[in-house]
C-alpha cells in the first residue's frame, strides 16, 4: 500500500455515514410498512406509496454498503439523494401544507440528511473514493512477485527473509 492510501483510509467518515444511512433507511422502511394498512382500508394507492418507500429504503442500504466498500459511484449518489431530501424538507417547511414541523421531523427530515451530506463531502472523502493510484514498478527490476505463478525466485525469497526474521525474534 502506498502512503497516500494509508492516509485516506484512516477516516471513519464513511462508516459514520453508513450508520446514518441505515438509520434513515429504517425510517423509510417503517413508513412503507405503515402505509399498507391504509390500502386494506380502501386506499389502494397506498400500496404504491408503501412499495416506493420500501424500495427507497433498499436503495439507501445499498448506498450505505457502497460507502463501506468505497465504491466510487456511491459518493455522488449519496450526495444527490440526501440533497433531494434536504430540498424536499425545506420545501415542506416553507409551504403551508400542514406538514409536521416539530423537533423530531426537523431531526429526521433535515438534520439527518444534512449530516450525511456533510460527512461525505470534502477533500479527504474525495481522496478516499478516488481510483487507486497505479502501483510503482518493482524496485528490484523484476516482475511483481504477486502476479507470477511460477516457483519461488531469489527476489521473492529475499522479500520474505526480513519478515521471517522479525517473527522469529519476537518469540
Amino acid at each position: 500500500m502506498s502512503t497516500q492510501t494509508n492516509q485516506t483510509d484512516q477516516t471513519s467518515r464513511p462508516e459514520a455515514a453508513f450508520v446514518l444511512l441505515v438509520l434513515q433507511a429504517t425510517f423509510w422502511a417503517m413508513a412503507g410498512l405503515t402505509a399498507f394498512p391504509f390500502a386494506l382500508a380502501g386506499q389502494p394507492l397506498m400500496i404504491a406509496f408503501g412499495l416506493a418507500s420500501l424500495l427507497l429504503a433498499d436503495f439507501a442500504c445499498l448506498l450505505g454498503i457502497g460507502l463501506l466498500f468505497r465504491w466510487r459511484w456511491v459518493r455522488g449518489w449519496v450526495i444527490g439523494l440526501e440533497s433531494v431530501c434536504v430540498a424536499g424538507s425545506l420545501l415542506l417547511l416553507a409551504l403551508p401544507v400542514g406538514a409536521n414541523k416539530g423537533p423530531v421531523a426537523l431531526m429526521v427530515n433535515l438534520a439527518l440528511p444534512l449530516a450525511v451530506v456533510l460527512l461525505v463531502r470534502g477533500k479527504k472523502m474525495r481522496a478516499a473514493f478516488a481510483p487507486p493510484l497505479p502501483r510503482p514498478p518493482d524496485t528490484l527490476g523484476g516482475t511483481d512477485a504477486s502476479q507470477t505463478a511460477g516457483p519461488l525466485t531469489s527476489v521473492t525469497v529475499a522479500a520474505w527473509v526480513p519478515v521471517l526474521s522479525t517473527q522469529v525474534s519476537r518469540t
